[in-house]
């Protein structure tokens, strides 16, 4: 029991370095689509896209936790 703790600690650690970096990509992403930084249609729904990819990897990510939490 004392190793899957510390495997789950050891995860958490490795989980919310991951979770600061997608966020500040989508803080960046959002502040090029706020300030008008695409030029065409296709470069605003390519950022689009991205912010919204990073978005449901946030909700996986989040999802897993959540599930792994409630097995406890």
């Amino acid at each position: 029991r004392q190793v899957a703790g510390w495997l789950v600690a050891s995860e958490e650690k490795m989980i919310e370095p991951l979770i600061h970096r997608i966020k500040l990509k989508q803080g960046e992403i959002s502040f090029a689509l706020a300030t008008g930084s695409c030029m065409t249609w296709e470069a605003y729904q390519r950022l689009v896209g991205q912010y919204q990819g990073l978005q449901d990897v946030l909700d996986m990510v989040d999802n897993m936790l959540e599930e792994e939490k409630n097995q406890d």
